[in-house]
């Protein structure tokens, strides 16, 4: 990634997150409520956003190391084993007794979107005390820049507990809050980086404003207010459209780069997050940590799968090239 090739002055990645064991069904469209139709295909494989975006952030050479937590059963070690496999850090991973591993529903319709249904499992079970602890362990053994990243796939206590510590210790903070969950308005203040999509965005905006701010607000507009409400940089997501980003002193639009074909959505969001990461733990800016999730992004939707179709073999700086010139919507000067 950069001349810190090796040993514990490497930049890493911590990933608090969810882990789950993804059920995916493929159909041509998606069922009526009270239909029954028959599949087209199916298959397992790992998932959860704390999984997907530790494997996002990984691929791009990112040292990473996750903390979570899998039940006992025979899907726990089996995403213990993939997540290993694609170098990532599980030493922080509890085995929670007598609880299943989380999982997903996935059900993907021939046009690549897709729905999914969450059961969280031993994911509930991370406690905040045991994810503050796997931060700063990770932290104490591997010195050098990190960036923590969580989503809202957590308890929000937990999320809340990683975001003040990671603000103790003066490390950068990724909170992808993703789905929205109730953390403290003081940890999404916290985030060094916050992201989310349209919808996060406009649930976010509603907690913050009021139901006038949850309105049809154009992705500009929002990404400036909740920036300027939380003091802190906002990237607002818009799938094919690319992103928004904004800064203290600067507003900006990013196109995606258009996929060859779109095949399956399922993790796009997460490749996005995990790539951003990766950038930001290589000393990258945000202009292009935004540049290599849109890129990541958009590879990820032309295969099928999650983790199996994230970018590989190239770094964060390398996939930022890929992506189209930004827009400067807004500069103010300090």
């Amino acid at each position: 990634m950069n001349d810190q090739t090796s040993g514990a002055s490497r930049p890493q990645v911590i990933v608090v997150g969810s882990i789950n064991q993804d059920h995916f069904v493929y159909v041509r469209e998606f069922p009526a409520p009270g239909a029954t139709i028959l599949a087209e295909g199916a298959a397992l494989g790992l998932g959860g956003k704390g999984a997907n975006q530790a494997i996002a952030a990984a691929a791009l050479g990112a040292r990473v190391a996750l903390v979570g937590a899998v039940g006992s059963d025979s899907a726990g070690q089996a995403a213990l084993t993939a997540l290993a496999g694609e170098g990532v850090d599980v030493s922080r991973v509890r085995r929670i007794g007598d609880e299943l591993t989380g999982a997903a529903y996935v059900t993907v319709a021939a046009t690549g979107e897709n729905t999914i249904v969450v059961s969280s499992g031993a994911n509930a079970e991370l406690t905040p005390d045991a994810a503050v602890t796997g931060v700063q362990t990770l932290v104490d053994t591997a010195p050098g820049r990190t960036v923590v990243l969580a989503q809202g796939e957590l308890r929000a206590d937990v999320v809340d507990a990683v975001g003040d510590e990671a603000r103790r210790m003066g490390i950068a903070f990724v909170l992808n809050l993703a789905p929205v969950i109730a953390v403290a308005v003081e940890t999404l203040s916290a985030a060094s980086v916050l992201v989310l999509n349209e919808g996060e965005a406009a649930l976010v905006a509603a907690r913050l404003f009021g139901e006038e701010g949850a309105g049809q607000h154009a992705p500009i507009a929002l990404v400036r207010r909740l920036q300027e409400r939380l003091q802190t940089n906002v990237v607002l997501t818009l799938g094919a459209d690319g992103a928004v980003a904004c800064e203290a002193n600067r507003l900006w639009s990013q196109p995606a780069l258009v996929p060859a074909r779109v095949v399956d959505t399922t993790g796009a969001g997460d490749a996005f997050t995990g790539a951003l990461a990766a950038a930001l733990a290589d000393g990258l800016d945000l202009v292009v940590a935004v540049q290599a999730g849109v890129v990541a992004g958009s590879d990820a939707v032309e295969k099928a799968g999650t983790t199996t179709s994230y970018p590989r073999s190239v770094t964060p700086g390398e996939l930022a090239r890929r992506a189209p010139a930004h827009t400067v919507v807004e500069l103010v000067s300090e």
